[in-house]
C-alpha cells in the first residue's frame, strides 16, 4: 500500500554559485555571469495519483526563464537516479558566480525531520522507503 501522505509541492529556488543572492540590479549589470536552471515536473507516479498540471506549469516556468536568458534543462518525469544525475549534472557544469534557478512540481515527504522530493518511479510501501526511493530536498 502506496504511502498517501504525500503532498505536491511547487517549490522554486534561486542563488548564485557563491551561495548567496545577489540583488536583481547586480545580476543583470553582470553579464559575465552564466544564468541557468533545472525545471524539473512529476506527473505520472507509479504509486499516487497523477500530477497533471505539472508539466504545464512546468514548460510555463521554463519558457519564462529562457525568455530572461536562461539556459534551461528540463527533466520530466524521472526516476530517483535521473533526478539525481541532473542535479549533479547541473551542480558540476555551475561556474562561480552563475545565477542559479531550480523549479520542482511534483510530490514531496518529511520523514525523520528530513524533507524528500517523491520521484515518478518510488512506490512507497512503507513509510522508511522514501528515505530510498527519494531524493533528498537539500540536494536540491
Amino acid at each position: 500500500m502506496p504511502m498517501l501522505r504525500c503532498r505536491p509541492l511547487f517549490l522554486a529556488c534561486a542563488a548564485v554559485a557563491t551561495g548567496l543572492v545577489p540583488p536583481v540590479a547586480s545580476v543583470a549589470a553582470d553579464t559575465l555571469a552564466t544564468k541557468r536552471a533545472l525545471v524539473v515536473a512529476m506527473a505520472h507516479y507509479k504509486a499516487l495519483p497523477p500530477l497533471p498540471q505539472c508539466p504545464i506549469a512546468a514548460r510555463n516556468v521554463a519558457a519564462a526563464l529562457r525568455g530572461a536568458g536562461f539556459e534551461v534543462r528540463e527533466a520530466f518525469d524521472v526516476s530517483n537516479g535521473e533526478l539525481n544525475g541532473a542535479l549533479a549534472s547541473f551542480a558540476q557544469q555551475t561556474a562561480p558566480q552563475s545565477t542559479l534557478f531550480t523549479y520542482y512540481c511534483g510530490y514531496a515527504d518529511i520523514y525523520n525531520g528530513r524533507a524528500f522530493l517523491v520521484p515518478v518511479s518510488a512506490a512507497l510501501d512503507t513509510p522508511d522507503r522514501i528515505m530510498v526511493e527519494g531524493v533528498v530536498a537539500a540536494s536540491f
